[in-house]
């Protein structure tokens, strides 16, 4: 009996350890950089642009993060000033714990606030770097419920190992999320070999590109 517990033991340990390899493979895997071809060029960023702006019709990836109240004429002003406030108020240490003031934009009046962070893709993708919401709340401000990310699929541009005839790289379209807002919602519970286990929810909704 007590070999067979031991046995057991030793097999779940061995099973531990493979998932966590393997897991490990897969991150390594996703970050390495997109081989490149000697003798291939990357397209200028202006084509690149034009594609990418032409796959996600024209977005303007800024009004993702804005009040409704924006305009044409003031989205740069905007857009800078929350970036501004996102700096100064992401290491305030009551973020997480008192809300924003009734002036304030929704993302720091929010239960789960959530300021614009500017990720720099890994090589071979663009558009070369991306801004996306992020916060280090992982509860709700005044409830036990969760922050879960709000996303956004746009698409991007990956380059590929292909040249065309004009010895430039070939890249394709790629979905990829993109954290936008942050909700507070009750954690989704799922049916595993017959436990009810919780887990994080990842929320996917459309929003207006113009």
């Amino acid at each position: 009996m007590y070999i067979e517990i031991r046995n057991k033991s030793s097999a779940m340990k061995n099973q531990v350890i493979y998932s966590l390899l393997f897991s490990l493979l897969i991150q390594l895997l996703e970050a390495a950089p997109v081989f490149k071809n000697s003798s291939c060029s990357d397209p200028n960023d202006t084509f690149l642009q034009s594609r990418f702006n032409e796959l996600n019709n024209g977005l303007d990836m800024r009004k993702l993060f804005l009040d409704s109240d924006w305009t044409e004429n003031d989205i740069d002003a905007r857009f800078n000033a929350l970036v501004s406030m996102s700096n100064s108020r992401a290491s305030s240490p009551s973020f997480c714990t008192v809300t924003g003031k009734g002036n304030d934009p929704l993302m720091f009046r929010s239960l789960c606030p959530w300021t614009i962070g500017s990720e720099n893709q890994r090589d071979g993708i663009f558009p070369k770097s991306l801004y996306y919401a992020k916060t280090n709340c992982t509860s709700c401000i005044g409830s036990h419920k969760s922050c879960e990310p709000l996303n956004y699929r746009i698409k991007i541009l990956e380059r590929t190992t292909q040249c065309n005839s004009d010895g430039l790289y070939v890249y394709k379209e790629k979905t990829q999320p993109l954290p936008i807002a942050y909700v507070c919602a009750q954690a989704r519970e799922v049916e595993q070999t017959g436990q009810s286990v919780t887990i994080a929810s990842i929320i996917d909704a459309p929003v207006p590109v113009r």
